[in-house]
């Protein structure tokens, strides 16, 4: 979760065209600071997350509800590049209905090991019509990617993609090493 000091602005840079981004403020109450303890529920996952006068910050990035299909490296790099102007992501949602060739989902994955704040990655249903000989590799780029940018993922969704026993067997290296991870759906 990422924080801020009181009196800093989070500004949404993905611009305010973009309903993809929201930035929602996680305040802990007075006491909660004082007592060491966050009432919000909000944990980095590195044990307690609450320092005095921090306040706990949400950015969530979804293209939930969006249907759309990336097909090409450059329709990858085009979203990496909203990845990338929206810093601090904890949540993002690529989920629902989508179609993404492997090489753009390699693309993504680059800019998601840039994101050391992610703790929710959603790719749910994110490789219809897509074969098998591309969603593994996919799913094993995007494993390599959260690792890379820390492993703190406490959820990860990649159900409704097709995960077959080879796909488990993908999965499996990655998952041993995310010791944040309190969910995952396949």
């Amino acid at each position: 979760i990422s924080s801020v000091r009181p009196g800093a602005k989070q500004v949404n840079t993905a611009g305010e065209d973009s309903p993809a981004t929201q930035v929602k403020s996680v305040a802990t109450s007075p006491a909660a600071t004082e007592s060491g303890s966050n009432s919000s529920g909000a944990d980095d996952g590195g044990g307690d997350c609450v320092d005095e006068g921090l306040v706990f910050v949400r950015v969530v990035l979804s293209y939930e509800g969006k249907p759309f299909v990336l097909d090409t490296v450059a329709d990858g790099e085009r979203m990496a590049q909203e990845i990338a102007s929206a810093p601090g992501i904890t949540e993002f949602s690529l989920g629902g209905g989508k179609t993404v060739a492997l090489e753009a989902m390699q693309a993504i994955a680059n800019e998601i090991a840039q994101q050391p704040t992610l703790r929710v990655a959603d790719f749910s249903d994110c490789f219809t019509r897509r074969k098998e000989d591309c969603i593994y590799p996919a799913m094993d780029a995007l494993g390599n990617a959260l690792l890379k940018a820390g492993g703190k993922v406490t959820s990860w969704d990649l159900g409704e993609n097709a995960v077959s026993l080879t796909g488990a067997r993908t999965l499996a290296p990655h998952i041993a090493r995310f010791t944040h991870l309190t969910e995952l759906k396949l």
